[in-house]
Parts: structure tokens; sequence; C-alpha cells
């Protein structure tokens, strides 16, 4: 009898354990409904909304990317050529004003021959204006 009784105890212990655990599955299974729910509800449509802006930011990060390298590849050692085209302008431009000055006779018409035209490094008014002092077509 002692050991029926037992086996009764440790069934009803052993029964109660199996509704704990059907009762925490429960409560296990809602939270994922609740989490599945979530993610149909939430998550998934967020992320439909995210995807194009991802793609239209990496499109945007690319376009910098070529500027960025337009900059420093092409526009600024154009600025730098311009600068030192201004530099040595200047200087021949003072040069020319203190040669006026001496009574020298100064040709602000002719040429200044550097060899090819793209790589003169001063800026001349016979660049811009004909002999009659009229604006050159570009």
């Amino acid at each position: 009898m002692n050991s029926l009784y037992k086996y009764i105890k440790q069934d009803a212990f052993y029964t109660d354990q199996l509704n704990s655990y059907a009762t925490a599955n429960v409560a296990y299974k809602d939270d994922l409904q609740d989490v599945q729910s979530q993610v149909s509800n939430v998550i998934e449509p967020t992320a439909d909304a995210l995807v194009p802006i991802a793609a239209e930011l990496k499109s945007t990060f690319d376009q910098i990317d070529r500027l960025e390298h337009l900059l420093t590849q092409v526009i600024a050692p154009q600025i730098k050529d311009i600068s030192t085209k201004l530099d040595k302008t200047e200087q021949l431009v003072r040069w020319e004003e203190k040669a006026i000055n001496q009574g020298k006779r100064v040709d602000l018409w002719k040429g200044v021959d550097m060899g090819d035209k793209d790589q003169r490094r001063i800026f001349r008014a016979s660049d811009y204006f004909d002999e009659g002092g009229r604006l050159k077509d570009a």
C-alpha cells in the first residue's frame, strides 16, 4: 500500500508538472504568435519601405564618391593650374607696368609663345580680344 501511495503521489507530481509545462507551452505559443504578428504587421512592412530608401542612399553615396573623385582628381588640379596662371599673369602685368613706367614699349596684344596653347601658364589679352579690341568668339 505504501508503494501504491508513493506511486499515486509520484503520478500526481508528474501530472502537475505536465500541466505546468502545458500551461507554459501555451504561454510560449502565445508569445511566439505575438512575435510573428509583429514581424508580419510591423517589421516586414517597415523593411519593405526601407529597402528602396537604402538603395537610394547607396546610389547617393556612390554619387558623392564620384563627386569627391571629380573634385580631387579633376577640379582641384584645374584650380591649382588656374591659380598658377593667375600668379604668373600678375607677375607679367607687374613687369609690363614697370616697363611702361620706365618708358619702354610693351605690346599688350602680342601673344606669349610658351609652347602649346593649352599649356600656357599665363592669361593674355590676345587670348580673349582681337587686335581691334573686340571680344573673340569662343
